[in-house]
């Protein structure tokens, strides 16, 4: 094996690793950004649903709705918004409405 050879072979292994560094620092960063995203999701659906909530209201409809409008509005999705106001709202009929 020659010097060239040798040179080359050093010089694919430093490629392939900063390739890997590379890859493992973009991973991060998309896994950073994700878990920032939800916290903040989380940290809005647990404001507005604490709002309701902590204020000593009767639940009924209009509390459901406010549930309801702050599920979509956290980005969880309408259709689990709705399923989630729904099981609710059928718990309440259930057990009678609480204040």
């Amino acid at each position: 094996m020659g010097l060239f050879d040798k040179l080359k072979d050093k010089v694919k292994d430093a490629i392939e690793e900063t390739k890997t560094s590379f890859r493992e620092t973009v991973d991060n960063l998309r896994y950073d950004r994700l878990k920032e995203g939800l916290a903040r999701t989380r940290e809005g659906i647990t404001e507005r649903i604490g709002i309701a909530a902590l204020q000593g209201r009767k639940i009924d409809d209009a509390l459901l709705d406010e549930l309801e409008e702050a599920l979509i509005l956290a980005d969880v999705g309408a259709d689990t918004s709705i399923q989630i106001s729904d099981r609710v709202r059928d718990r309440v009929r259930e057990e009678g409405s609480k204040d």
